[in-house]
């Protein structure tokens, strides 16, 4: 059986580590590579961020790891359904280098979904929404951590036009609020250092290339 993997090709990537998995349905072992995030507008940041990338039977599959002390939900909040001022993780899919369209999904750490298109530098349509049966999602908690892990049909992605020459044009983020009272106490983290003074994640300054790897067992 043929499997694809995500290589990540560009250098300014912030720190990996490589290791070895195994697919307990197949019996298959194949490669992960788990990345850091950090913020680079708050320095003395102390919790942490990993994210996990690859892909088999026709879907991408993704997993983020966060340490988290300040575990931060609001439900009332009627902005984007709560989830704009609430603890996330973040994946931007484009379809080309300038952003020409682009798509989010903000994804809570209780599992709510933000969708939405936009078109840079400054347009966004929130109307737009990913069909729930190209996405499968799931979460967990501890006291000091979650996990968000979930995939999404390599095929629905090739329709919006995601896939060129086998590669992706990605953004992964992560918001982290500090205090329910508060609103702008937020860590704003990334995989890739923007070249924007404050916290921006809808510039293609944010965004990486990744290929596709195929792989056979």
């Amino acid at each position: 059986m043929a499997s694809r993997l995500f290589i990540l090709t560009v250098t300014a990537i912030l720190s990996c580590a490589t290791f070895m998995t195994r697919d307990q349905q197949i019996g298959t072992q194949y490669i992960l590579q788990a990345c850091g995030m950090h913020s680079p507008w708050n320095l003395g940041y102390q919790d942490s961020t990993w994210y996990t990338l690859h892909s088999k039977n026709d879907s991408l599959y993704f997993a983020f790891d966060v340490k988290d002390s300040t575990q931060t939900i609001r439900i009332q909040d009627k902005f984007h359904h709560g989830i704009a001022h609430s603890d996330r993780v973040e994946l931007f899919f484009a379809t080309d280098t300038l952003l020409t369209r682009y798509y989010g999904l903000e994804l809570g750490s209780d599992c709510r979904i933000f969708d939405f298109e936009g078109f840079y530098p400054d347009s966004i349509n929130y109307n737009w929404s990913i069909p729930r049966n190209q996405l499968s999602l799931s979460c967990n908690h501890s006291m000091d951590s979650y996990q968000v892990a979930g995939s999404i049909s390599l095929n629905y992605l090739n329709t919006l036009n995601l896939i060129r020459n086998n590669t992706l044009i990605l953004g992964l983020f992560r918001a982290d609020y500090t205090r329910i009272d508060d609103v702008k106490a937020v860590t704003w983290l990334t995989w890739k250092v923007p070249s924007t003074p404050q916290p921006q994640f809808h510039t293609p300054s944010a965004f990486n290339i990744i290929s596709l790897e195929v792989k056979h067992d």
